[in-house]
């Protein structure tokens, strides 16, 4: 197969590149066409140029950038995506494969002295690792007046005296 133009700014030198993608890494156009949820039709359409990769949705764009396992960034390049169309060629995986949210750093939390209570309870001596300010994780820590670590659920953060350190994300034992 030929490569792709290096210009592709027409619908068919989009498809062309796409073509050249899947054959160049052995992507079966029926295995793509299932993990995009269109049939073989539709991706053909696409290769020939008739339906414009540009004018793809968000939906529709983020299933093709995560089916070729890319870079949200690669996949506007390697797919000459214009940049009127950049809003819709993207994902919200994390940096830097995507364009969502920045994975935030959990905080140490070590049980020393005392072990955890409430919801989760725990042994002292271990290691805690919490998301700062997270209150969607299924157990919540917080911290009682009195120095020790007190597990609970997300709703009922507001009944505990004491402040908030965040969500549970994992244990060192």
């Amino acid at each position: 197969m030929t490569p792709p133009p290096v210009a592709k700014n027409t619908a068919q030198a989009r498809g062309h590149a796409l073509s050249y993608f899947l054959d160049q890494n052995k992507i079966p156009v029926a295995a793509f066409a299932a993990s995009i949820q269109r049939d073989r039709t539709y991706v053909h359409r696409i290769f020939r140029g008739e339906v414009d990769l540009a004018d793809l949705d968000q939906t529709e764009a983020s299933l093709i950038i995560q089916t070729l396992g890319v870079y949200d960034t690669d996949a506007r390049e390697l797919l000459g995506i214009p940049e009127s169309a950049w809003s819709n060629w993207r994902t919200f995986r994390p940096p830097p494969f995507g364009e969502g949210q920045t994975t935030r750093e959990t905080i140490p939390v070590h049980l020393k002295d005392h072990p955890l209570k409430g919801e989760a309870s725990l042994p002292a001596g271990i290691t805690l690792h919490v998301l700062p300010g997270d209150n969607d994780r299924p157990i919540q820590i917080v911290l009682l007046p009195d120095g020790r670590y007190y597990s609970t659920t997300p709703s009922m953060l507001e009944h505990i005296a004491g402040k908030h350190i965040g969500g549970l994300v994992s244990i060192d034992v």
